[in-house]
């Protein structure tokens, strides 16, 4: 399940848009249906939000969103996709949840893999709710340059997360031995 959300401020053109604050969208029905789905195997945001906590001057929608999927739906997994600080970030809020920023405009791309969410079949939900998710047997310790909290936290899925800068030496090293003409320049560049 994913949803969009974007920072609670007020820098938007108030003749032509309103932000909807994620404290009223928790409260709307349809995000409560939607949260309480039996169907889900991870819930995911996007949006421009800091993905860590407690950014100075920060208005970041995330921590209330996050707060409220933990609350509701402790046994789900989420994953966050923010940006508004223009710089690399990542954070993990517990055990089964982080968030990752890329960077400042288009001078990094970065990925993020979670292994190890298990499924039940739908039907089995539909009769045992609580059995529709289930982690995989080994912890995995994520490593993490984040000052706020520990440098290693547990995290119950195997986490892997990589930030390419965006030139040419990243993506050759990156596509090395990945296609068959993995070499750059190519013929055509």
């Amino acid at each position: 399940m994913a949803f969009g959300v974007i920072l609670d401020g007020t820098n938007n053109n108030k003749n032509m848009t309103r932000i909807q604050p994620a404290a009223e969208m928790i409260q709307e029905s349809w995000f409560k249906d939607a949260v309480n789905r039996v169907d889900i195997d991870l819930f995911v945001f996007i949006g421009h939000n800091p993905g860590k906590p407690g950014i100075p001057k920060s208005e970041s929608s995330f921590p209330l969103l996050m707060k409220t999927l933990r609350d509701t739906r402790p046994e789900v997994p989420v994953q966050g996709f923010g940006g508004h600080t223009h710089r690399r970030d990542f954070h993990v809020y517990d055990k089964k949840s982080s968030a990752i920023e890329s960077g400042k405009y288009c001078d990094t791309v970065s990925w993020i893999s979670l292994d190890g969410i298990k499924t039940q079949p739908l039907e089995a939900r539909a009769t045992r709710p609580e059995a529709s998710y289930m982690i995989s047997e080994e912890p995995a310790t994520v490593e993490s340059t984040d000052a706020s909290c520990p440098k290693k936290k547990t995290f119950e899925m195997k986490l892997t997360r990589w930030y390419l800068d965006w030139n040419r030496l990243t993506f050759s090293y990156n596509a090395s031995g990945s296609q068959k003409n993995s070499k750059l320049p190519t013929d055509s560049t």
